[in-house]
């Protein structure tokens, strides 16, 4: 097989979900590549770390265009992508980043991470709500397979069908459900002199409740600060925020604390790279997540392999990453969220319940199970397209 694999969404700087899903699969397929198969890359010139090195097996290709900045990667895959990968003679193109070339000849498979810019459009920026309103649906008609994280997504995909009347009538045979994995290094970190130097870098204090997230409308940053604000300053309880990710499009809400006169309990150290971040999960007493839409929901996922007790929204995907090892509030409901926190912080048994069944629940999490899945699936779709020009 010679697979062709769409990385253009991978550069250096601060990483989404979405890239961290992106390059935890690349590393896993090129770790798990059979003999006689080649995964051919395509790429930024300036790759960020931890990504496969380059082998017999594993070939990276860079455009000649300026493909740095979003509006040349979009222009690139749409309008030259598919000349290169005919070029290379691939047996198909996987795009793993929602939306896939117009004139590529060959099979496609594509992963849709959620669709909330076609079901919930205001909680996407503008630039966002645009370009996949355009594209999604037509990568959605084109792919052979589509590949979602949760069987959430996969029903509001199909949800969305049959409101808009799409005529895709294969579209239920084509989505597969391939659960996202955690990266080995969330894990506990027991490490004092680890620990004590990343709280020093960061200004973490001794106790503390953690959000993971990029700072967006969506991921209700407002109810963290406000549901951590009322368990804490009521039963007068030591523990300070943590909120951890890079600052998104709702930056006001960060200035909530200093209004409340109580910005010396809040903790802000932005984005934080791999390699402090299960660090930083470890020494948590909880991680509190209400996002109001998910399509997976890694931090609950890489918290749970950390042994973090969880608090999150009460969500069908992130009830599908949690199962029974999280403690869901109501979504939307800020007396629930405070309670349920409260709970954890104040029954030390409960905590402690909850990192062991979040560490058991974090094990079915694998990148490795994930690529032997896309290897079956590019068979798959490879003899199908075989024997369709026979």
């Amino acid at each position: 097989m010679n697979i062709g694999f769409n990385g253009l969404i991978l550069q250096q700087g601060q990483y989404s979900g979405v890239h961290v899903a992106v390059r935890g699969l690349l590393n896993a397929l090129a770790e798990n590549l059979p003999p006689k198969t080649r995964l051919t890359v395509y790429s930024q010139r300036r790759l960020p770390d931890r990504l496969p090195s380059p082998g017999e097996q594993v070939r990276y290709t860079h455009p000649w265009w300026p493909v740095g900045w979003r509006a040349g990667r979009i222009s690139y895959e749409q309008f030259f992508l598919h000349s290169r990968v005919f070029r290379d003679k691939t047996d198909l193109l996987h795009c793993p980043a929602y939306i896939a070339p117009h004139w590529c000849l060959q099979p496609m498979i594509v992963n849709v991470h959620d669709i909330f810019a076609l079901r919930q459009p205001e909680i996407c920026t503008l630039a966002n709500r645009s370009h996949y309103s355009r594209m999604l649906p037509k990568t959605i008609l084109r792919a052979r397979k589509i590949i979602v994280p949760t069987a959430w997504v996969r029903d509001e995909i199909l949800a969305w069908r049959n409101e808009r009347k799409f005529d895709c009538p294969d579209l239920a045979e084509k989505i597969v459900v391939v659960p996202w994995g955690v990266d080995h290094r969330f894990q506990p970190v027991a490490d004092e002199r680890r620990r004590e130097a990343v709280a020093l870098k960061y200004g973490l204090p001794e106790k503390y409740i953690l959000f993971v997230g990029r700072v967006e409308p969506k991921k209700n940053v407002r109810a963290v600060i406000e549901a951590y604000f009322a368990a804490v300053l009521g039963h007068k309880l030591p523990h300070r925020l943590v909120l951890v990710g890079p600052r998104g499009w709702d930056k006001k809400i960060l200035a909530l604390p200093e209004k409340l006169g109580l910005a010396d309990k809040v903790v802000t150290p932005g984005f934080v790279p791999d390699e402090d971040l299960p660090v930083i999960y470890s020494g948590a007493s909880a991680l509190l997540f209400p996002s109001l839409a998910e399509g997976f929901g890694l931090p609950v996922a890489e918290a749970m392999a950390c042994g973090v007790p969880v608090v999150c929204s009460d969500l069908p995907s992130l009830r599908e990453v949690g199962g029974d090892a999280v403690s869901y509030a109501r979504t939307g409901d800020l007396p629930d969220l405070r309670g349920k926190l409260e709970q954890v912080l104040l029954d030390p048994k409960k905590a402690s319940d909850m990192r062991a069944q979040g560490l058991r629940r974090a094990r079915t999490f694998s990148w490795q199970a994930h690529a032997h899945t896309m290897l079956d699936i590019y068979r798959e779709v490879i003899e199908a397209d075989r024997a369709r020009h026979q």
